[in-house]
Formats: structure tokens, sequence, C-alpha cells
């Protein structure tokens, strides 16, 4: 077995064992919008464990890179990889539940039927107090 890679952020050292295969790859993936270069040759590795903040100001490309990581859009060069296989897919291949547990450990609720919306009646303001200030 190989050794274990430490990863220091902010004075905090974890240990994990290295992973071969990528949860997550981007390699040389660019996307373009007319003249603004959103994304320009991003590669980046993901293995189980590991967490990722996209920070920066607006318009570097970080909502681009979640599209492209989701399948929303598709790169203009380069490859996104899911577990291996295509954004799209990787959805595809992805159980979804019908029902999502309630973290208070009640019934939970279906995905499949609509959310009921709790209406609030508005009163009906008087004849005379039309258009005067409340």
């Amino acid at each position: 077995m190989p050794p274990a890679r430490a990863v220091t952020m902010n004075a905090m050292t974890t240990t994990a064992a290295p992973a071969t295969t990528p949860v997550v790859g981007f390699e040389h993936v660019s996307k373009v919008y007319g003249r603004v270069r959103a994304v320009d040759g991003l590669s980046l590795a993901l293995r189980p464990g590991e967490t990722v903040a996209l920070l920066g100001p607006n318009g570097p490309g970080k909502s681009t890179t979640l599209d492209l990581l989701l399948g929303l859009k598709r790169p203009d060069s380069g490859t996104v990889r899911i577990f291996g296989t295509g954004p799209r897919e990787a959805m595809v291949a992805m159980p979804h539940p019908t029902t999502v547990p309630c973290p208070a450990g009640g019934r939970g609720e279906r995905r499949d039927e609509p959310r009921r919306r709790r209406t609030r009646r508005r009163s009906r303001a008087p004849q005379g107090a039309r258009g005067t200030a409340r």
C-alpha cells in the first residue's frame, strides 16, 4: 500500500490515503462566451474525501465550472469526468430516491408530489380605506 499523503490547510493537517481514480476530473477544460473566456485550461482532480472551494471575484468562471460539472453546459475543449464518465451519463446512472428523509425523523416528503403551500388570506380593506396609507 502506498504511503498516505498529508494535506495542510490553514494550520490544520489531515492524512488521507491516496486514491488513484479521481471522483471528479477536469482535463484542460475551456469555455468561451463570445470574446470572454470564462474557463481557460482548467485541470483538476478530486479524489474521495477531498473538499474544494471555488473562490474569486465576480466573473472568473466559478458558476460556469459548476455548470460544466453538472452537465448543464458542454466544454468548448477538454473533458469533464465524474466517476470516469461524462457528467450527463453520471447523472443518469445515479439512483434517485423518490422520498427525501426528514431530518427530524418525520415521514419525509415525496419528490413526485407538488409541495403544498400555505397561503395567507389577505384581509380586504374597507371600501373607504383604499388608497390610503396604513
